[in-house]
């Protein structure tokens, strides 16, 4: 498993990087969403072929160990297939600039010299403040981003002891199909959350997202039945989502990241949220 986490932490921070150059910032959070919202029709076929395996193999040849975990097999061969299509179809080095230049060079305007005089060095702002005050701005996002993290990570293991003990839903099959359709219906649902990230203001969007995040917490630990508590799982997981789109907008609506720029902060919010969230890529999250 270990071994799994580290070539999972090396395919996501290059893939959200690789998205976000290929991406308009102003449409950044429908891209990511669109990304969320394949993850989850995936996840629903992935499931739905992996349970019918499953169950046929316990019930007709339960001795037979290589059909009853060959979802495994299927999940390993998927990756290999995910990886030679990606090689043959996705141009790494076409940027989203890149293709705007090839579309309409005659939009990009040529170097025009200027006739007036030279300003002098005092009125030029230094390059060491715009530095200071990018890195001072991203350590405030990564805080509040890694706060919005620890705050999941501590209330998502305490969900299934919930239904298990308060909830009276012993049969762990139950609390799987409760848990699990929250999660794929909120990453089907992210194309559109993306779609409204991208057009309110992310500050604004982030302080709604989580306001209506902690009240469905609250509506959850109020819950009386197994069947209301998934249902309303289902909104906190959306709203969840929908704050982190919003995230993907922050870092770029005044700034124009380099690619460095955007693969450094990848890696870090991504180790971020590896650490406080580690189950997380389970559901195909963050």
């Amino acid at each position: 498993m270990f071994v799994l986490g580290l070539f999972v932490g090396f395919f996501w921070t290059p893939l959200d990087t690789l998205i976000s150059e290929k991406s308009n910032k102003s449409n950044r959070s429908f891209a990511f969403g669109k990304r969320a919202g394949m993850i989850g029709k995936g996840n629903l076929v992935g499931s739905i072929i992996s349970v019918i395996i499953f169950g046929l193999a316990i019930i007709f040849t339960p001795e037979n160990l290589f059909l009853v975990y060959s979802p495994l097999i299927l999940f390993a061969a998927s990756n290999v297939l995910g990886g030679i299509i990606f090689h043959r179809k996705v141009d790494e080095e076409l940027t989203y600039d890149k293709h705007i230049f090839n579309l309409f060079p005659s939009s990009v305007e040529p170097i025009m010299v200027s006739k007036e005089p030279v300003m002098p060095d005092s009125s030029v702002k230094p390059k060491n403040n715009l530095a200071t005050g990018f890195f001072f701005g991203f350590s405030v996002l990564t805080i509040a981003f890694m706060l919005s993290s620890m705050n999941q990570s501590l209330a998502y293991p305490f969900f299934q002891v919930y239904l298990i003990e308060e909830l009276k839903v012993e049969m762990p099959i139950l609390v799987m199909l409760i848990c699990f359709p929250a999660q794929v219906l909120s990453l089907l649902f992210a194309p559109k959350l993306g779609k409204i990230a991208d057009k309110v203001n992310p500050v604004l969007g982030v302080a709604v997202v989580s306001g209506l995040g902690a009240l469905v917490t609250w509506f959850i630990i109020n819950s009386t039945s197994g069947l209301m508590f998934g249902f309303i799982l289902l909104f906190d997981a959306t709203f969840a989502w929908g704050g982190e789109l919003n995230f993907t907008k922050c870092p770029q609506s005044n700034i124009k990241n380099p690619p460095w720029k955007n693969f450094w902060g990848g890696s870090v919010v991504k180790l971020i949220r590896c650490c406080f969230r580690p189950n997380s890529r389970r559901f195909g999250l963050g």
